[in-house]
């Protein structure tokens, strides 16, 4: 039997709330709206009896604002998840060049309006260790290893000298 684990829904409560309050308003509008065009059409359309002088265009008006409520909020939903979208695709750009081992030059920074800026500093403590790592001469792992395949063809190599060799390359390369 697996044990169960709970699963945590709010990562970043005030970022999480946020969205969902902005899209919670937009629907509670679009809601009003199509029902107060629902009342519309059956008290003065479908049941004719309550006015026979009323406003025509009310339909269009309640279309035409749902339709800007609609846009309204794609816009807004974009410009919030832009702001996380940037900073995940420059960090995503950054750790891409960091594994060939490009580091950048300068520290990495986020806009003023992105969420998450936090991250920045660890992003750049770890770029920093990178740059204090010890880079492996390539010459000198090339030369170790043609050692190293010397010693595996030579008669009588004992098995104790070829793991020193490996283990010297291994670190090395670290």
């Amino acid at each position: 039997m697996s044990k169960g684990y709970k699963r945590k829904y709010l990562v970043d409560a005030s970022f999480q709330l946020s969205q969902v309050s902005v899209l919670i308003v937009a629907n509670v509008l679009i809601i009003l709206l199509i029902s107060a065009l629902l009342s519309w059409f059956y008290l003065i359309a479908w049941d004719g009896s309550t006015a026979y002088n009323h406003n025509q265009r009310i339909p269009i008006y309640i279309a035409v604002i749902t339709a800007l409520i609609i846009i309204s909020t794609v816009f807004l939903s974009f410009r919030r998840s832009r702001s996380i979208a940037g900073m995940m695709k420059k960090i995503q750009v950054v750790l891409e060049d960091a594994a060939l081992g490009i580091l950048p030059e300068r520290k990495l920074t986020f806009r003023k309006g992105d969420h998450f800026q936090q991250l920045a500093t660890p992003l750049n403590d770890c770029i920093e260790l990178l740059r204090k790592r010890p880079a492996a001469s390539a010459d000198a792992i090339i030369n170790d290893l043609q050692i190293l395949k010397k010693d595996i063809g030579a008669p009588g190599t004992d098995s104790k000298s070829l793991q020193t060799t490996i283990s010297n390359i291994i670190q090395k390369m670290q």
